[in-house]
């Protein structure tokens, strides 16, 4: 079974939606895991996302034009590519040990929600 996974940072700061998405998903699913030039065949990403041809040739073309990701092409051979944004996931949010919240690399720090809950009585 084929899948990819889809985190937060896709849809939420990079703004992606649907075919896109599901895309980008599969190439940094890839990347990641070397943070190298990764060979995906356009075959491979519509087994995994069950997008059509046109639909992931598309989603590419449009990830390319947002500088989202570089490809290399060579004739009669896939694609290799790499993500051009810095590693979200080395970048996360984290809390310390006391629970306050720590910063991330980028200086931002963490939003705090507060959640009001109903207990029965």
């Amino acid at each position: 079974m084929l899948y990819t996974i889809i985190y937060d940072f896709m849809w939420r700061d990079l703004r992606l939606r649907g075919a896109e998405k599901e895309v980008f998903a599969v190439i940094y699913g890839f990347w990641k895991k070397g943070k190298a030039a990764v060979e995906v065949p356009v075959k491979t990403v519509m087994d995994i996302t069950g997008l059509s041809r046109t639909a992931v040739l598309m989603a590419k073309r449009n990830l390319l034009g947002r500088k989202l990701i570089a490809a290399h092409e060579t004739r009669g051979k896939p694609s290799r590519y790499v993500v051009l944004i810095p590693d979200p996931l080395k970048t996360r949010r984290v809390r310390s040990l006391n629970g306050n919240p720590s910063k991330t690399r980028t200086g931002t720090g963490i939003k705090t929600i507060r959640v009001q809950r109903r207990h029965p009585k």
